[in-house]
């Protein structure tokens, strides 16, 4: 086939789909009308689906959020203070010695990861018991026991769930930390909150006593071990430090994290929100709305397309009317 046949061939359908996109550009009236067409779907949609997401408000289960704010011992000054200028000239010393002073950071950081360890996670749910209150749909509280036919939930799975209820936001502008528990018991998530900062303390308080006294013990073997005045004075500078550490981890109650204020059971759920969902739900209805009628008006432009280019001899010939079917005034 020649050229000039094949552009001949092909011209009705170039100058057929230029005529349609013609045909399918949308002008602002043509929004504003369609809009106006649709405004029945648009209204069924959004009652709707706000009536479902006021229905699933309803049966969700709510939970309470506790928050707390902690001040690190890094950033609470005082004694922490005067320690660390002392840890910071004697680091280097220390250092050859074998032994590790810390640093100012360091404690925050250190407090901050064993808040969010699994060590202390297992410790906290072993102590208080709380596999039964956190799988309570496996547990008979009758009978004190695991249901039949369930696997008994195990630390690792605990941990993996507090995970998801132990969030903590550390503020790097003014040094404070927020611990928020989120439970469906409000005084439960209180609780646990304040509980699991006090086990962080008391654990990271018995650490840098342990820690203090095998240091002064190291000290005490080496400073006899030298006739040197100049070293003789650098550990006995190193051991007051160690003294120091060690009566400040005994005397110091909020040891790591100081709370600045305390978690207290909340009077109003953080899940689920009523008044979001629903609005949600009327957006997204009136979205489904829009959606529903542009489909179905596509549909009918199709087969009325369908029934005016059909050639003799097809299929039977679609209802020309085809348009008023449905309901009036959709």
């Amino acid at each position: 086939m020649s050229g000039s046949a094949v552009d001949a061939a092909i011209a009705p359908a170039i100058d057929s789909y230029a005529t349609v996109a013609k045909d399918e550009s949308v002008s602002v009236r043509d929004l504003l009308l369609f809009l106006w067409r649709s405004r029945w779907f648009a209204l069924i949609g959004a009652v709707a689906c706000a009536g479902l997401a006021i229905g699933a408000s309803l049966i969700a289960t709510p939970s309470y959020s506790a928050s707390m704010v902690l001040l690190p011992a890094s950033n609470s000054g005082g004694s922490f203070g005067s320690l660390g200028s002392a840890v910071s000239e004697l680091s280097g010393f220390a250092s050859l010695a074998g032994l590790n002073l810390g640093s100012a950071g360091g404690i925050k950081v250190e407090a901050l990861a064993t808040l969010q360890s699994e060590v202390l996670t297992d410790e906290y749910v072993q102590e208080h018991d709380l596999l039964p209150v956190l799988f309570s749909k496996k547990w008979n509280p009758t009978t004190k026991k695991w249901r039949r036919g369930v696997r008994v939930p195990t630390l690792w799975e605990a941990n993996q769930l507090f995970k998801g209820i132990r969030v903590v936001d550390d503020d790097a502008k003014t040094g404070l930390v927020t611990l928020t528990i989120r439970w469906e018991n409000p005084y439960t998530a209180a609780a646990w909150a304040n509980g699991l900062v006090k086990l962080t303390n008391d654990y990271l308080r018995q650490k840098a006593i342990s820690e203090a006294e095998r240091s002064i013990a190291y000290l005490n073997q080496q400073v006899t071990k030298t006739n040197i005045v100049e070293v003789k004075s650098a550990i006995y500078t190193l051991m007051e430090t160690e003294i120091k550490k060690e009566m400040l981890a005994r005397g110091r109650r909020d040891f790591a994290l100081r709370v600045i204020d305390p978690a207290v059971p909340p009077e109003r759920k953080s899940y689920p929100r009523p008044l979001l969902w629903t609005a949600g739900g009327i957006v997204i209805g009136v979205f489904l709305g829009l959606l529903a009628k542009l489909l179905r008006e596509t549909m009918v432009d199709e087969e009325e397309h369908n029934y005016r280019t059909r050639r003799p001899g097809a299929l039977p010939q679609a209802d020309p009317s085809i348009r008023d079917r449905g309901i009036e005034g959709f």
